[in-house]
């Protein structure tokens, strides 16, 4: 068995074998947007996806989900009581999620939003993550070309 099948370590891009934790621990994409060579898809949401993936969901990560009761709440209210939500659970939670479900690739939080059309959790998750952990989780689909909430 390899390293990387035990849970031990992963492959660096210039295919040397390493212990230490891949340099992005967590991703974000939203599905529609997700490609394989990302990384290792993970549903962060509360529901699945009902439209055809091209590529298999197998991780399901509902401690990332808000809770449905927040969708009606102010952005001020959704952000204050999901921020709540991920302290509660805990970096130390999250962390050992990663080492245990990662291969040495990213996992990538995945949601139904397009960040280029409207606002969304996995990004509340980057801020928290990068707070509390120190490290970056880079989104992978497509960037809001202005404000959100600035005038059309």
């Amino acid at each position: 068995m390899e390293a990387t099948e035990a849970g031990l370590g992963h492959t660096t891009a210039a295919g040397d074998m390493t212990n230490a934790p891949p340099t992005t621990r967590f991703a974000t994409c939203s599905y529609i947007e997700f490609q394989p060579e990302y990384g290792i898809p993970v549903r962060a949401t509360l529901g699945a996806p009902r439209f055809k993936l091209k590529y298999p969901l197998r991780i399901n990560l509902q401690q990332a989900a808000p809770d449905r009761a927040w969708f009606s709440a102010p952005e001020a209210e959704f952000d204050r009581r999901y921020f709540q939500k991920l302290d509660r659970i805990g970096v130390d939670f999250y962390r050992e999620f990663s080492e245990k479900m990662s291969d040495g690739r990213a996992l990538v939080l995945l949601c139904f939003e397009r960040l280029d059309k409207s606002r969304c959790h996995r990004t509340l998750f980057a801020d928290w993550w990068r707070g509390s952990s120190g490290e970056q989780v880079p989104e992978l689909g497509a960037q809001p070309s202005r404000p959100l909430d600035a005038a059309e």
